[in-house]
């Protein structure tokens, strides 16, 4: 959602009819980078949450190989 916004935003600054006045680009710019901020910040929570997953399925690989096979 936040991508599409970036791109709309962009869009808007740069297409044709009246020129956005220095006031008006300076607003869409900070605009845009608090999403990318944002969208940056996700991204690295994302990141985090799947090492961590990464880890836990590492160890509970690790205790199922520990567990004796049990025979039917």
């Amino acid at each position: 959602m936040r991508a599409i916004l970036l791109a709309a935003l962009i869009f808007l600054g740069g297409c044709g009819g009246p020129k956005l006045s220095d006031r008006q680009r300076d607003e869409v710019s900070d605009i845009a980078s608090a999403e990318a901020h944002d969208a940056m910040s996700d991204s690295s929570k994302v990141s985090e949450l799947e090492g961590r997953i990464d880890d836990l399925e590492a160890r509970l690989e690790e205790l199922e190989s520990r567990e004796p096979a049990q025979g039917y």
